[in-house]
């Protein structure tokens, strides 16, 4: 349902899959359990934040940035 080449289309989760793209093309997130955003998406599975996304993560969070 991610996947923008995946039928039915789902305009609201393509958007999320396009961010997360975004955000793993910055360094911030990977797939989990899988070797591409892709095939995770393909797979339905999950995503995260790497050491790096962490760690801005954090400074968002305590209000430092």
């Amino acid at each position: 349902e991610y996947e923008p080449e995946a039928e039915p289309h789902n305009k609201e989760k393509e958007e999320i899959f396009n961010v997360l793209l975004k955000y793993r093309d910055a360094g911030l997130v990977e797939p989990l359990g899988d070797k591409s955003m892709y095939h995770a998406a393909i797979h339905s599975k999950a995503c995260s934040l790497n050491s790096l996304g962490k760690y801005y993560w954090r400074l968002v969070y305590e209000n430092k940035i």
